[in-house]
């Protein structure tokens, strides 16, 4: 476990990789606000390695993106796809999800969040109760979005046949 001062991006990239592959835990100090206010900037999270199949929606994973590097995002969908399983995650206070992830580019699970001396479980009774929740509730924004946009868009074509009507 490392203890000391801050560690370059990619430096971070790599040992996270080793660490959570090799199958040992990690503790560090996120940075963003992204999941808040599940996780808060300066929070301290600890991550497990996570098995295949192991994965809930609600669970809140570090994943190694190729556009971003390492990233903590909830999951709020599971897709299979053949042999493939394919996550739909988004940080909280995104507007949208994350391009697809596949389950293999998860490297571990946030067990638990430390903030101002207290430890908060992110698998307790309450997130594993609330995170669905969320989850749904953000299909339901999703399918509402969908459904406003082809909406607008054919409100448009109305107005445009009057305009051209008149």
């Amino acid at each position: 476990m490392i203890t000391t001062g801050r560690i370059a991006g990619s430096e971070f990239e790599e040992l996270s990789v080793q660490l959570l592959r090799a199958g040992h835990a990690m503790r560090f100090r996120a940075r963003g606000s992204s999941m808040h206010p599940a996780v808060r900037d300066g929070d301290i999270l600890d991550v497990c390695p996570v098995g295949s199949a192991g994965l809930d929606i609600g669970d809140i994973v570090l994943y190694r993106s190729s556009r971003t590097g390492i990233v903590v995002h909830r999951v709020v969908e599971i897709r299979r796809q053949g042999p493939k399983t394919i996550l739909l995650v988004k940080g909280d206070s995104a507007a949208r999800a994350d391009p697809h992830v596949e389950e293999s580019q998860v490297l571990g699970r946030v067990e638990s969040i430390q903030r101002r001396g207290r430890t908060i479980a992110s698998r307790s009774w309450a997130s594993r109760h609330v995170a669905p929740l969320h989850a749904r509730l953000f299909r339901l924004r999703r399918w509402a979005y969908r459904l406003l946009t082809q909406a607008r868009a054919g409100l448009r074509k109305v107005i445009a046949a009057v305009g051209s009507g008149a």
